[in-house]
């Protein structure tokens, strides 16, 4: 157990109080006066698995949570793979529409330079997005300069760019072995400003190519916390 989690490492909670202590963790580091570059830069471990893991894991569990179907949850900092085990009661479970037990193993889908966008951002304080950005100098020599030039989109076709890159994440995560009723969520960095019915568009793209599976559920979420949305939902059996 890392004791920076130690509210929710290892420990079985109810979603909702897991989520509360989630929150507690990020506000802890809110407070802080070097937050945003440690938010924007995640210099240790312990921002990254806040950002990538526990805050998308509080997404899934507020968004399915409900009268019926009560999560709780158990997250380990450790490397193994699910991230999280899941145990679910209520008629929901009684009657069979989902499973009493189940896992959550999160992936994240981000353009190849969202950590060079992060770090002009906290270095600069603005870009003109994830693409046209190049790197000059070197950190050993204390010259490294990222730039940043505006690239004209026409259409969707950042969207059709995106799409691929969220297809890729999951791929990444369709060729591994998980064990049954695991559900696979994924945090999309988004390459730009979206309107609602881009997203809508972008979900739909993913979803026309999504290749054959064995999760319970592929549910995607975006990093700014406006959109998510069930890629894919295998009924559960009831016996």
């Amino acid at each position: 157990m890392d004791s920076a989690y130690a509210g929710v490492d290892g420990v079985l909670l109810d979603g909702l109080q897991f989520c509360a202590r989630v929150y507690e963790l990020f506000e802890a580091v809110w407070r802080q006066p070097d937050s945003a570059t440690r938010l924007r830069l995640r210099p240790s471990i312990f921002e990254k698995r806040l950002i990538e893991e526990l805050l998308p894991i509080c997404r899934y569990l507020q968004s399915h949570y409900r009268t019926g179907r009560y999560i709780s949850i158990c997250w380990s900092s450790g490397s193994q793979r699910p991230d999280a085990t899941m145990e679910q009661r209520g008629g929901y479970i009684e009657h069979g529409y989902f499973p009493a037990a189940g896992y959550l193993e999160v992936t994240s889908a981000a353009h190849g330079n969202d950590h060079l966008l992060r770090e002009r951002l906290d270095a600069v304080g603005f870009a003109y997005g994830v693409e046209g950005l190049s790197v000059s100098g070197t950190r050993r020599r204390e010259n490294r300069e990222i730039e940043s030039e505006v690239v004209v989109h026409g259409n969707e076709d950042f969207v059709h760019a995106m799409s691929d890159v969220v297809l890729k994440s999951i791929m990444g995560k369709v060729e591994k072995v998980y064990p049954e009723h695991t559900v696979l969520i994924v945090r999309c960095v988004l390459n730009s400003l979206y309107f609602p019915d881009e997203w809508d568009r972008l979900v739909a793209l993913v979803r026309g190519r999504l290749p054959e599976h064995r999760f319970d559920e592929i549910w995607m979420c975006d990093d700014s916390d406006r959109f998510h949305d069930s890629l894919d939902c295998r009924p559960h059996e009831r016996s």
